[in-house]
């Protein structure tokens, strides 16, 4: 399978975050992203299994700074 991760942010004007995921072994995948705001983000996660078979979900996330 792929694996890739796109951000929005919720402000008019602000740039997209993209990730493309790396197999971590026993079925998961790691995307690294770099957040450029705190607040609220709509992330949609979208897998491509090896039959061409293609699923999105889109999450409703909210990105803070310890």
């Amino acid at each position: 399978a792929s694996v890739s991760v796109h951000g929005d942010m919720d402000h008019q004007g602000m740039m997209p975050v993209t990730g493309i995921g790396s197999h971590a072994g026993e079925g998961r995948y790691s995307v690294p992203i770099r957040w450029t705001m705190v607040g609220d983000w709509l992330v949609t996660v979208t897998v491509t299994l090896a039959d061409g078979q293609v699923i999105k979900q889109v999450y409703d996330q909210k990105v803070v700074i310890p």
